[in-house]
């Protein structure tokens, strides 16, 4: 009996050991002992501020080309008009050259949420004028916004989005 007890000891302590052993080498890997880690690691040489020699005007240049890169210049018509709710309105949307993404519009209804208008891609220097609605209306006023995504032309990431408040309207 005393050596069966002393047996059945030694399995779990050997159970017990392999475990622990199993248990370190997941936390191992999960700590990245094991695996590659995927995090850039930062230059400690590199040296914090703007290179010597430039003027406080190259360095307000390059902050300007920075803001300027990023902003999205959006123009639609505030209040389009449509004959009836099948027909052309004035969208009058335009991507002015000065932009540097791609826009695709999105009109949806405040009311209901429903999508009314979408556009396709417009490229900088172009622009919709009259267009018809994707949605037939009854007449009426409708207020809505008209998302502008912008999407950049090579690598067709979205870039960032901009809105505007319009109200349609619907003659007949």
């Amino acid at each position: 009996m005393a050596e069966e007890r002393k047996q059945k000891k030694k399995w779990i302590i050997v159970v017990i050991i392999i475990l622990v052993a199993a248990i370190a080498v997941v936390g191992m890997y999960l700590g990245g002992v094991f695996r590659q880690e995927t995090r850039a690691e930062r230059d400690r040489a590199a040296l914090a501020g703007q290179l010597p020699g430039k003027s406080q005007e190259d360095i307000e240049a390059t902050l300007n080309q920075a803001v300027a890169e990023g902003m999205l210049n959006i123009t639609i018509n505030p209040a389009p008009v449509f004959e009836t709710g099948s027909a052309e309105g004035d969208l009058n949307i335009e991507n002015i050259p000065g932009n540097h993404y791609s826009m695709q519009v999105r009109i949806t209804r405040d009311d209901t949420g429903e999508g009314v208008y979408e556009s396709k891609l417009i490229d900088p220097g172009y622009y919709i004028g009259n267009a018809k609605l994707t949605v037939p209306l009854p007449k009426g006023e409708y207020p809505c916004t008209a998302v502008f995504t912008a999407i950049d032309q090579e690598t067709e990431d979205v870039m960032g989005t901009a809105a505007a408040k319009i109200t349609i309207n619907v003659l007949g």
